[in-house]
């Protein structure tokens, strides 16, 4: 009986010594990427010290070095692979020109500025205020809490974009937009933890960070014309 349970211990033992496949940690720092024709761009393997092999399945839109750099070309869509351990891995990169991308970014900001903050928040903490939206008129507050979530099911979306473009003249856009993300994301949990507010009363809603950020963001891009 001793040599069973002896037997058993020992294999389950050997079994929990076994590694984990080391490839199912290995991940590029990015799996999507915007750059300006002519700007550049690193790529990083992470989850190993191997060296890895690098290409580009259309190299006259981007191609790549032996170190990772990824050098727009022209506008279009490749896909950047590092093989590795045997193991390949890829990056989406969109080259776009820059007013392509300055205008998505525009889009950017007006889903924030327009379906967010005008049709969303401001009403919001009007209501909340005067018990009207922002121009005071009668405010559904049930239809205006509804179409808000309906627009924040585009903040992944959004989100994907605006971090996958590269590039300095693009960075204060960049870091607005993370900060007002956050406050985006503050707003959204207070409404869903305490419900729907009511007119006229002391109903929490912490709306001048997001104000200041989105006004901070249209100067943003409209610096970026």
């Amino acid at each position: 009986m001793r040599k069973r349970i002896f037997c058993l211990v020992s294999s389950l033992v050997l079994l929990s010594a076994v590694p984990v496949h080391a490839n199912q940690d290995i991940k590029l720092n990015k799996t999507f990427v915007t750059l300006p024709a002519k700007n550049t761009y690193t790529l990083k393997v992470n989850g190993t010290k191997k060296k890895a092999k690098w290409s580009s399945s259309k190299k006259k839109i981007a191609a790549v070095n032996k170190d990772g750099k990824i050098t727009a070309k022209k506008s279009g869509t490749t896909y950047i692979t590092a093989k590795v351990n045997g193991k390949k891995i890829k990056c989406k990169v969109s080259v776009r020109s820059n007013k392509s991308i300055t205008n998505k970014l525009w889009d950017a900001y007006d889903w924030q500025c327009e379906d967010i903050w005008n049709n969303g928040y401001c009403d919001i903490y009007h209501y909340i205020e005067d018990g009207t939206d922002s121009c005071g008129s009668k405010l559904n507050i049930d239809k205006t809490i509804s179409d808000l979530n309906k627009n924040y099911k585009k903040r992944n979306s959004w989100n994907k974009f605006v971090y996958s473009v590269q590039g300095k003249h693009y960075s204060k856009f960049k870091k607005t937009w993370e900060k007002l993300d956050a406050e985006t994301v503050r707003l959204k949990n207070i409404l869903d933890k305490n419900g729907t507010p009511t007119p006229k009363s002391n109903y929490y809603f912490p709306y001048q960070k997001y104000s200041n950020y989105i006004w901070k963001l249209f100067d943003n891009v409209s610096n970026l014309q």
